[in-house]
């Protein structure tokens, strides 16, 4: 958790760097060092992109942060039955009567992975 906020903060810093960041050509005068370059690519777009990046990082943490909650629910759900399974992949517990004997915890994550291949194989074409 404390990763995905020290990423979301970082991408927030990069947004304002970059909103202040001077135009083409060189900072400081005189020297001519890569650190010393400025950004050529246009302001608003390279603040767009920042802020993008910032609204995934908020996004995943809120995710993972939902997740999180789900999961605790439904095993707090399961383990008050007394035919609750756990599950020998994830080691989550779950009522066999839920989708089939499948644990939903595994089910889930394969969809999710399935759905991203499927949405980054599709920008590739």
């Amino acid at each position: 958790m404390n990763e995905l906020k020290a990423k979301y903060q970082e991408a927030i810093e990069a947004e304002e760097r970059y909103r202040d960041a001077p135009r083409k050509g060189w900072v400081k005068p005189g020297s001519r060092s890569r650190e010393n370059q400025t950004i050529e690519v246009p302001r608003k777009e390279a603040e767009r992109l920042a802020a993008d990046l910032a609204s995934a990082r908020f996004g995943s943490y809120c995710r993972l942060y939902e997740n999180m909650a789900l999961v605790n629910y439904m095993e707090q759900l399961a383990e008050d039955e007394p035919d609750a399974v756990t599950c020998p992949k994830c080691y989550h517990k779950f009522l066999p009567g839920w989708m089939g004997g499948k644990c939903p915890y595994c089910a889930a994550e394969d969809a999710a992975q399935e759905k991203v291949e499927e949405l980054l194989g599709g920008g590739e074409a």
